[in-house]
C-alpha cells in the first residue's frame, strides 16, 4: 500500500535529518540554530507518527473490508496526516541549520 511506502520515506528521510548536527559547528548560535534537542524531537517524532498513522491507516482498512464498507477514506487520511506531519517537520528541522 502506499501508506506503507510513504512511512518508510517519511522514516528515511527523518534519520537523514541526524546529519544537520554534523553541519553545525563551533560557535555560539541564538535561538533553534543548531539545536540537538530540536532535531532529536524531529526525528523520533516524525518516525512515531509515520508508523502509527500508517498502522492505523492499514489496520482500519482491513477492518472497513471485513465489515463490507468504504474503505478509501481510512489510507487517504493516513496520507494527508503523514503529509502533514512531514512538512510540519522538515520545516522545523530547516530552522536548525545554520545560516552561512
Amino acid at each position: 500500500m502506499l501508506v506503507g511506502v510513504l512511512a518508510l520515506g517519511v522514516t528515511t528521510t527523518a534519520l537523514s535529518f541526524d546529519s544537520l548536527r554534523q553541519l553545525c559547528g563551533d560557535g555560539p548560535y541564538e535561538g533553534l540554530v543548531c539545536s540537538p534537542a530540536l532535531l532529536g524531537i524531529v526525528i523520533y517524532g516524525l518516525i512515531v507518527i509515520a508508523v502509527i498513522v500508517a498502522a492505523l491507516g492499514i489496520g482500519m482498512a482491513i477492518v472497513s473490508l471485513i465489515r463490507k464498507r468504504y474503505t478509501f477514506w481510512w489510507p487517504l487520511g493516513a496520507i494527508v496526516i503523514i503529509l502533514v506531519f512531514f512538512y510540519l517537520g522538515t520545516w522545523l528541522a530547516g530552522l536548525t541549520v545554520p545560516t552561512a
